[in-house]
């Protein structure tokens, strides 16, 4: 048996152009890109970045102008790999006459793979918090349990790559906080995922890398935790602040001059202002 590759999703200096002529638009320019298996990707960057395009050539519906695309170690993107993976679209568009649990089984069908349907939909259902309501048409439901079928349907073949429009959009502050969890053991499970998201709080708790594009460019790549690392407040934290402060850094173990991590909506805003006013 091949070993798995470790890159799940391998992106080699990618040249995406839409039309001809004086019509062309370049939506990606030079792109690379490395997931490698387990880890979460948050895929950052203002509308119009080209995040959208990367998504459809993920799923066989764009290919590449130019540079090289890797899916699961090979440059093809056939019926077998399609069924590796598993999408959660920013908009959910379902059939408002079926039940969650007729929805969710319609989709099951279309996998080869999919093996004791009955009890693997029913795991789903619970899984995304809709279990107690399978006999509910769509139409009679709110956007949020909607959002909760659509992300059923995106897990229920057991994919190995998962890719995650807005995936908390439509949602209250539970629901959002409970999508989250979800997500998180995903990873557990050892789960890819692609995380597009303008929740920036959201990719920041829940992402091991992020890349971020503008028009087209990435602008910058890497472990989260790095590069925020790079963005250090001129602000330490002394042991004489308060008993209690004391107290806490004692008890964990914490140097006491110890620089604040920048938060990752920081870094987004100055990276594109940059960028933007760079383009003038």
């Amino acid at each position: 048996m091949p070993h798995p590759a470790e890159n799940i999703l391998d992106l080699k200096n990618v040249v995406k152009v839409y039309g001809k002529g004086f019509k062309k638009v370049k939506a990606l320019n030079g792109v690379d890109l490395q997931l490698k298996r387990g880890r979460v990707l948050g895929l950052l960057g203002p509308n119009g970045a080209g995040k959208t395009t990367i998504i459809k050539m993920l799923l066989g519906l764009q290919k590449p102008t130019s540079g090289e695309l890797l899916l699961f170690g090979s440059a093809d993107i056939s019926r077998e790999k399609k069924e590796r993976i598993g999408f959660l679209p920013e908009e959910s568009y379902l059939y408002p006459f079926l039940t969650i649990k007729e929805t969710v089984s319609f989709t099951a069908a279309l996998y080869k793979n999919c093996k004791d349907t009955k009890s693997r939909i029913n795991e789903m259902l619970d899984l995304v918090g809709v279990g107690q309501f399978s006999n509910r048409k769509i139409s009679e439901c709110s956007k949020g349990m909607a959002r909760r079928t659509a992300m059923a349907q995106s897990l229920i073949h057991d994919p190995e790559l998962i890719l995650f429009d807005e995936p908390t959009s439509g949602y209250d502050p539970i629901g959002i906080a409970e999508v989250k969890e979800l997500i998180k053991k995903l990873k557990a499970r050892g789960k890819t995922i692609l995380l597009c998201s303008h929740q920036l709080n959201e990719v920041e708790d829940l992402c091991d890398d992020i890349l971020l594009l503008y028009k087209g460019d990435v602008i910058v790549s890497g472990e989260i935790s790095e590069l925020l690392g790079e963005q250090g407040e001129a602000f330490a934290i002394s042991k004489n602040n308060t008993a209690k402060v004391s107290e806490l850094l004692d008890t964990n173990s914490i140097e006491y001059e110890k620089f604040l991590r920048g938060d990752l909506e920081k870094f987004f805003i100055e990276k594109v202002k940059r960028c933007s006013a760079e383009s003038l």
